[in-house]
């Protein structure tokens, strides 16, 4: 996951305003607490953070969802997502659905 945070600064160093998504899984919660952390520290103007959650966090060696960092989303983006999210999480949770979303940089 490191070399996805890498990538999306180097992006944004030649490429300030554009749109990258880069889709992670969610296993391990210190791996992913550094991952955060790497992509708060990438530069983009704004980075939106969207969670999907198909088991309790701490279930032991699942996958236990998956996520979207989304560098300078389109306008409309987190609106559509906050709708659509309840209805994925209702569908595709096994155990225990669920979801998030927020912005790890806010304009």
């Amino acid at each position: 996951m490191k070399r996805c945070a890498v990538a999306l600064k180097e992006t944004i160093g030649r490429m300030r305003q554009t749109v990258a998504a880069i889709w992670y899984p969610i296993k391990d919660p210190r791996l992913l607490r550094r991952f955060y952390q790497d992509l708060a520290e990438t530069g983009a103007p704004k980075l939106l953070r969207v969670e999907l959650y198909v088991h309790p966090l701490d279930t032991p060696a699942s996958l236990n969802g998956s996520g979207l960092a989304i560098a300078n989303p389109p306008w409309g983006l987190e609106e559509e997502l906050r709708e659509l999210m309840p209805y994925l999480a209702e569908k595709l949770g096994q155990t225990q659905g669920g979801w998030k979303m927020d912005w790890l940089i806010a304009e």
